[in-house]
């Protein structure tokens, strides 16, 4: 009878210790699917990130390339078509380089005119802090260019 259970035992040990390593490795499978699901889908959103701040480098460059002074236009050889090509490459950077303060003017004269001509509008902290924010704008922006040589 002993040698039966014991024949039994060894015939089902052997067998219940495959299942349970089995069971085991199929745990760890899984936890090293996840582990590399995770991971993929962090690279996938590094990538991501960095085609995003690859587009925002293209885009301030292109914005700088756009305000640049234009130098540079196809010459004919024909010396009035030339002439004319000076003359409105000329033309486009004095407009490249007065559009924002023109427009800066036009807003704070249109601002003093309103504040002038009508009788119930009072100068108010809120309009310092307007006219401060224009002027430091602007001559902030010309201190930075010396600054940096920019």
């Amino acid at each position: 009878m002993f040698g039966l259970i014991i024949g039994l035992l060894s015939a089902i040990i052997p067998q219940g210790l495959k299942f349970w390593q089995d069971k085991k490795d199929k745990e760890h499978e899984l936890k090293l699917l996840g582990l590399q699901m995770q991971a993929q889908t962090q690279g996938h959103i590094q990538r991501l990130e960095e085609i995003n701040a690859e587009a925002d480098v293209k885009e301030s460059e292109a914005v700088y390339k756009a305000y640049q002074p234009v130098s540079e236009y196809p010459k004919t050889g024909n010396k009035w078509v030339d002439g004319i090509g000076a003359i409105m490459v000329i033309g486009i950077n004095i407009f490249n380089s007065s559009v924002r303060p023109a427009v800066a003017y036009w807003i704070v004269g249109l601002y003093a005119y309103l504040k002038v001509n009508m009788p119930k509008l009072e100068w108010t902290p809120t309009d310092t802090e307007i006219l401060f924010l224009v002027l430091g704008h602007f001559f902030g922006n010309r201190a930075m260019k010396y600054v940096f040589k920019k």
